[in-house]
């Protein structure tokens, strides 16, 4: 089969950043033998810049190939600039997938909110299968930039957007989502969908590949982390700096127990739009105890996560994350976590398989006795690192994308049994 994925906003082999959830998937399918396409904006979605100035092809392998899209740049995640961009995408994809065959199947990225509908017409007039696979869950999202006190209204205000999603899942012939949660809405909106989860985790042979040999701490050249103290204990998040995350519980907390605990310290791993605001917070409050060290390519993270002892998960009250991508590289790295999403799919693997501890999110005295928790019971975090070596296992990337490849092969042939909306 060909199979066209289209993923505006996703990093590439070359970006030093670990490999996406999109090109798992096609390292599985082309062990199968089947043709790939990856439709991707040229415009970096992480960093804002352009990888290249026009529609270029890149051919990974002779069953993967890369098509950048000509973009329009956008500089805040939610803006005007943005919805252009989405729209632009979808013009630029409906003409440059002109050149080509169209695919058996089109596996679609979702949240799509502005370049699904055109997409969703050319898979109905070409008669391919489509796959909604769902990252996240935007019209929720959107809630949080309302002011508190219409937030309950939010279903009102973004009526137009859990349409435009309604429609595209009763359109589909398949869903895959990146946690349970997500599938379950996919599902209630189409009962009699096919659909499967698969995680976003990390391939285990490649954090061992770039752990062999172990790097010391002097040669990975982050500063000032060039030793480790024998009686320290390191608090590592690493991840996106967005409204999204609840960055300032970290500096609350670092702040609260500096005299206490002088040996814990926390590190702050990434870039975002919060970068400033933490580094002023850091600097008012003289959090000696808060190293903050910006962007780290995957291998020197890699290197730097297996130094430390704890992984932090802290996200806003109002956050639709389920299942970030973080706490499959903390599990891979054996690192027991503090994670402040309730009631999702974090909570449940991380109590079922015991590899840390969840605690109310925007709540500093419980994020404190949580931390507390871990740092004064090694026998606890022993255990929790063993269960996360046994869970990596079965999180293992190439298990995971098996099953989506297997899923792919069992529903891309299935005959077409829509519910027009």
């Amino acid at each position: 089969m060909t199979i066209w994925l289209v993923y505006p906003y996703t990093t590439l082999p070359q970006e030093q950043w670990r490999e996406y959830r999109c090109h798992y998937l096609a390292q599985s399918l082309n062990e199968k033998g089947h043709h790939v396409v990856l439709w991707t904006a040229n415009f970096w979605h992480r960093n804002k810049t352009f990888r290249t100035q026009n529609h270029e092809v890149r051919t990974e392998n002779p069953l993967f190939t890369v098509h950048l899209l000509p973009s329009l740049p956008y500089y805040k995640n939610i803006s005007w600039q943005r919805i252009r961009f989405e729209q632009h995408f979808a013009q630029q994809f409906l003409l440059y997938s002109k050149t080509l065959v169209p695919p058996d199947v089109l596996v679609l990225r979702e949240p799509a909110p502005f370049y699904s509908k055109p997409i969703l017409d050319y898979t109905q007039q070409h008669n391919c299968v489509l796959m909604v696979d769902i990252l996240d869950i935007y019209p929720e999202l959107f809630a949080m930039v309302l002011p508190k006190y219409l937030r309950f209204l939010h279903k009102i205000i973004f009526q137009s957007l859990y349409q435009r999603r309604k429609k595209l899942i009763q359109n589909a012939n398949a869903i895959v989502g990146v946690c349970n949660q997500y599938t379950q809405i996919g599902q209630a909106i189409n009962p009699n969908i096919a659909a499967q989860t698969v995680y976003s985790s990390v391939k285990n042979k490649s954090i061992e590949a770039i752990l062999t040999p172990t790097k010391s701490l002097d040669k990975l050249d982050i500063t000032p982390l060039k030793t480790k103290p024998k009686d320290q204990i390191w608090a590592i998040y690493a991840g996106s700096l967005g409204k999204n995350y609840d960055m300032m519980s970290i500096l609350d907390l670092a702040l609260n127990l500096k005299q206490r605990q002088p040996n814990l310290v926390f590190i702050l791993a990434g870039m975002g739009e919060m970068e400033i605001e933490i580094k002023q917070k850091i600097k008012k409050n003289q959090l000696t105890n808060v190293i903050f060290i910006g962007f780290l390519d995957e291998n020197t993270l890699t290197h730097l996560l297996s130094y430390c002892d704890i992984g932090l998960m802290t996200y806003a009250k109002q956050s639709t994350v389920s299942l970030p991508v973080k706490f499959f590289e903390y599990v891979a790295l054996g690192l027991p976590m503090l994670n402040s999403l309730e009631s999702t799919d974090a909570e449940q693997l991380i109590g079922q398989f015991g590899v840390g501890l969840t605690y109310k999110s925007g709540d500093l005295n419980d994020f404190e006795a949580k931390m507390m928790q871990l740092i004064d019971n090694e026998t606890l975090c022993l255990e929790m690192k063993k269960n996360c070596r046994k869970l990596s296992e079965w999180l293992d990337a190439d298990k995971q994308y098996a099953v989506y490849a297997d899923f792919i092969e069992k529903n891309g042939t299935k005959t077409k049994n829509i519910e027009k909306k």
